[in-house]
């Protein structure tokens, strides 16, 4: 155990007693943190104090690399062999003592690099307590020492929760079928059950049933129950919502109820809960790759990827951006051959912007598991990230020399705000690349009430398809043209659309992109 920075001033009032493992007084209550550090373990800083004092203020105990402290973090100057550092990627328990009762306290954490992972799990009286997720470069988390009731049954999610939505041709597991129960009392509970009811975004139930009972469920211990679930057949939003019940009173309500979502739509796949808690990048001059797997059910043609750029300080403003699919290893999920790019888009100025980049012609893809990632060219991408979901092994990273990996080995167990897109083909506008000094297709009068004349010149093809999008990816003309020798000229008529620019992409033997501007109507 680490030897904890201690005011004696405070004995009497916070009533501690040296050692969780010896008997506490009347009152009093056992604590221990199970401290589980990521790969860089020695960043990591924590302290308690009395409830709403700052760090550094009437300290109580102290833990972690000293050099960081209170004011370290961010500032990138930890390392391994500091005094107090943590190992990486190790559980260490720190022993708290005895605790009053009812005593609340402020649990400090700082991280040196500001990306911190490890976590602080908490245990009263040998029973699993609060759990703290260190993030950011400082954070404050109140903790009560608060005695376990003599019946409590919590209740959490089992497997199958990995996606927050997902193309309703790629819905094939039943949803709210499992989830787990936890003796978090104090003595052993009795007829656990669980209950699954899923509800339409109407507000309707559309699925409930009760697993079978659970004899017994021991102090500390976790029983998984199942029911069949429910297969959504539509596109809509559903709410699953998890209970679970005991023979015995329940001493504890706020645990016995979780809700999930889950948003089944026309075309869009994704791991994350679309509010980005933070971002990554690789940095490195040679750039590299980083994003997640998906496993298509059923044959479906991917259209575009989908990606949350941060640009917060700008630094990528006006590179470009795209994806690349690969099919993966069988036996180690690893990406492994290269089956597809997008088209590259460039970003604006706009922080925190949603960036989609398409599959010319659209991607068809047999059921199995594959990896969309984002290229980073050699400027942090900053893609961003999600810590409220989270699947190990689902993301993939590789820079620098390195074999592929999972994020959570470098200590980021997070999924990424990139989503692959499905059905049908729908283009990006956005920051689409445009071949302004490619002289080889030509749109004249531009700008025009919409009818134009397209010529095309000097294309190794007997055959292009001319595709015109609105702004925001809707397709409004598909058509294919013979050419002779190479060239075309016809006219093109979209008169009827809305006033704006459009995009006009000429496909043969390569893509060439326009623009075309329809105003004066």
């Amino acid at each position: 155990m680490k030897i904890s920075t201690f005011l004696s001033t405070l004995l009497a009032f916070f009533g501690f007693i040296a050692g969780a493992n010896a008997q506490c007084a009347a009152g009093e209550v056992a604590v221990t943190v199970d401290v589980t550090t990521d790969t860089w373990g020695y960043e990591l800083y924590w302290e308690v104090t009395p409830e709403g004092d700052a760090c550094g203020v009437n300290t109580l105990f102290s833990f972690g690399n000293s050099v960081v402290g209170c004011a370290g973090g961010g500032a990138q100057a930890a390392a391994n062999g500091d005094p107090g550092a943590y190992p990486n990627n190790e559980t260490t328990t720190e022993d708290l003592g005895c605790i009053t009762a009812g005593t609340c306290l402020s649990i400090h954490t700082v991280d040196d690099y500001a990306d911190g992972s490890s976590v602080l799990a908490f245990t009263i009286d040998g029973i699993a307590a609060d759990v703290i997720n260190c993030q950011g470069a400082g954070e404050i988390t109140t903790f009560c020492a608060i005695a376990a009731a003599s019946f409590d049954a919590a209740i959490s999610v089992g497997s199958g929760a990995e996606y927050t939505v997902v193309p309703v041709t790629q819905v094939s597991a039943p949803i709210g079928s499992s989830a787990t129960i936890t003796n978090a009392g104090s003595s052993d509970i009795t007829g656990a059950v669980f209950t699954s009811t899923v509800y339409d975004g109407a507000g309707s139930v559309v699925y409930t049933e009760t697993s079978a009972s659970i004899a017994l469920v021991a102090v500390g211990a976790s029983e998984n129950a199942t029911v069949a679930g429910f297969i959504p057949t539509a596109v809509d939003t559903y709410v699953i919502e998890y209970s679970v019940a005991i023979s015995e009173i329940d001493g504890e309500f706020l645990n016995d109820t979780i809700m999930t979502s889950l948003v089944v739509s026309d075309s869009v796949y994704a791991r994350d809960n679309g509010i980005a808690t933070g971002t990554l990048g690789i940095g490195d001059p040679d750039g590299g790759q980083l994003g997640q797997s998906f496993e298509v059910t059923s044959l479906d043609t991917l259209s575009s990827v989908s990606m949350f750029i941060s640009n917060e300080l700008g630094e990528m403003t006006g590179l470009p951006i795209s994806a690349t699919i690969y099919d993966v290893d069988p036996t180690t999920g690893a990406p492994l051959n290269e089956i597809a790019s997008t088209e590259a888009v460039l970003v604006d100025v706009t922080q925190d912007s949603v960036y989609t980049c398409a599959i010319m012609n659209g991607l068809e893809l047999s059921p199995g598991t594959y990896v969309v990632v984002a290229n980073e060219t050699g400027t942090n991408i900053t893609l961003g990230t999600s810590d409220a979901i989270y699947t190990a092994g689902a993301t993939w990273v590789i820079f620098g020399g390195n074999p592929w990996a999972n994020s959570e080995d470098y200590g980021f167990p997070v999924a990424y705000l990139l989503r692959a897109n499905f059905g049908e083909v729908v283009e990006s506008t956005v920051g689409v690349l445009e071949n302004t000094n490619d002289n080889r297709v030509n749109i004249y009068p531009n700008p025009s009430t919409g009818k134009f004349t397209l010529d095309v010149s000097g294309m190794n093809t007997t055959i292009v398809d001319v595709n015109i999008t609105d702004i925001s990816g809707k397709v409004v003309m598909k058509k294919s043209y013979n050419t002779f020798n190479g060239e075309l000229t016809t006219p093109i008529n979209i008169s009827s659309v809305e006033e704006g620019i459009y995009i006009v992409r000429v496909n043969g033997n390569e893509s060439i992109v326009k623009r075309i501007v329809v105003s004066n109507k």
